[in-house]
């Protein structure tokens, strides 16, 4: 175990940093914050570039703030992308390109391309890409929804939850496409339940093609919130689901699927006191999870704490720093950088061996 580092802010926005994500190369990074505002950043550049998703173009007159709670990478180049946010129950698709300054220099800027509203009856908590960069899904409590990104009104309800799951004991907290298979999608759930689904097989998943599921003999005060799922992914580069809930992080090998074969525990229980941790609410705090270095790690935060988990041998790192606060916001690129946030600061750091002792 590390001594507690001071941490020096990387970036401070207008208000609580609620998304981020790295563009497919690494070379742009996106996040977004509680008061709408979406930030953009090139790897190689310290300049940051801002501007405002809440907006009626007509009039530029700011609207009610709603939160930038997801944000997706449809498309990007090193300097340019297409990029997707969901804010609260609407999507909007932005461009992004540079545009000459009268200094001389570029700058990167946003154009909305689209927003529609009307689909989701919930807050939507994931938005997907597929490997084809031509559909991608969006989730929310009850639903999941496949979406053609060339045809906003050209859309599929998929997941009926009002349906699938009688009665409603759960809810659905986010849906993923399969990295490379453009037909392979899961899902999760408060109750700790993956479900995997083919579209090959069946478009319209009235039943899952099989289902994830840890039952534990352990039982908890709040079990339905310790169990619930608050981020999986599919691993990039090794048949694996990496999925995180408040206390550990699980990996399921996806040709053998009774059980996980590597429980990481990264919350340590012993030193918690339940009935204080659901009074305060922290016990619903959403921690991601995100596979990196192809697939030989997964990184998720904690209370002031980074857990490095290597999935072959299953040792836990971890990186403490002066501070309790909640990091629930992270990602990482394919060259080891690490970017997350705890409330309107985000910070950075590089997965390095010095980082792994």
């Amino acid at each position: 175990m590390q001594d507690e580092e001071k941490l020096d802010t990387f970036y401070t926005s207008e208000s609580k940093i609620n998304s981020i994500k790295y563009s497919q190369s690494g070379s742009l990074l996106f996040f977004g914050d509680t008061n709408g505002n979406l930030y953009i950043k090139p790897k190689n550049s310290s300049q940051f570039s801002s501007f405002q998703c809440n907006f009626d173009s007509e009039i530029d007159v700011p609207m009610c703030y709603q939160p930038i709670n997801k944000i997706e990478i449809a498309k990007s180049s090193d300097s340019r992308a297409i990029i997707l946010t969901a804010l609260d129950k609407s999507l909007e698709s932005w461009k992004i390109f540079p545009q000459p300054q009268s200094n001389g220099c570029t700058k990167l800027v946003g154009k909305q391309e689209n927003s529609v509203s009307g689909v989701h009856e919930c807050t939507i908590n994931s938005i997907s890409m597929c490997q084809n960069m031509k559909n991608f899904l969006t989730s929310d409590d009850l639903n999941i929804f496949l979406w053609d990104l060339e045809k906003s009104d050209s859309v599929l309800h998929i997941v009926d939850h009002k349906e699938t799951v009688q009665p409603i004991s759960e809810v659905i907290t986010g849906a993923k496409f399969h990295p490379h298979n453009t037909y392979e999608i899961m899902w999760t759930s408060t109750n700790g339940s993956i479900r995997l689904g083919d579209m090959r097989t069946k478009l319209i998943m009235d039943k899952p093609g099989s289902v994830l599921k840890y039952e534990s003999s352990k039982s908890w005060y709040y079990e339905e919130l310790v169990v619930s799922i608050s981020s999986a992914e599919f691993c990039k580069s090794h048949e694996s689901i990496v999925a995180r809930d408040y206390f550990t992080v699980k990996y399921w090998d996806l040709r053998k699927t009774n059980s996980p074969y590597l429980i990481a525990d990264v919350i340590e229980e012993q030193n918690l006191c339940m009935s204080e941790l659901y009074q305060t609410q922290a016990i619903c705090a959403e921690f991601e999870v995100k596979d990196c270095l192809g697939s030989e790690y997964g990184v998720t935060g904690g209370y002031g704490e980074v857990f490095f988990i290597h999935r072959p041998t299953g040792e836990v790192f971890k990186q403490s720093f002066d501070t309790n606060q909640e990091i629930l916001h992270i990602d990482t690129n394919d060259q080891g950088d690490i970017t997350f946030a705890m409330n309107e600061s985000l910070y950075t750091r590089s997965l390095t061996q010095d980082l792994l002792h």
